[in-house]
């Protein structure tokens, strides 16, 4: 999908039911010559409140270093049986090294540019079991 000013989008999605848990992914990667510019991520899960709970504190736990960076916006929603995280990361206007700092085992992402390329984030997520198409 084109987007504008040069601009393409990628999407990556996964579902799964397993053990009680419904996952419903959707990842959307803009990206403009090879390179990718911004994710977004939104993932709904299905589960009992246990579950549920457990998870938004994994994920708190997970997210609450990287949220200092004004390129790095999560957003995580907890209903009854149900839990929604949007993630949003801009690298477009990022600074790696910042990210890295913070989580450096996201340094294998980078290209010695400080750029992450299309193809990298592709194998990642088809690593995970989800379907890309763009």
């Amino acid at each position: 999908m084109v987007v504008g000013c040069g601009e393409k989008k990628m999407t990556c999605t996964l579902e799964m039911n397993q053990d009680g848990l419904e996952l419903d992914a959707k990842y959307t990667i803009t990206y403009k010559d090879d390179y990718v510019t911004k994710v977004e991520n939104v993932e709904n899960v299905k589960a009992s409140d246990d579950v549920i709970d457990e998870l938004a504190s994994q994920l708190e736990t997970q997210y609450s270093k990287v949220k200092q960076l004004d390129f790095y916006k999560v957003d995580i929603q907890k209903g009854s049986g149900k839990l929604t995280s949007k993630i949003t990361i801009d690298y477009g206007n990022g600074d790696s090294s910042k990210l890295i700092a913070i989580e450096p085992s996201t340094a294998a992402l980078f290209e010695e540019n400080g750029k992450i390329k299309l193809s990298t984030l592709r194998v990642l997520y088809t690593q995970m079991g989800m379907t890309c198409e763009g």
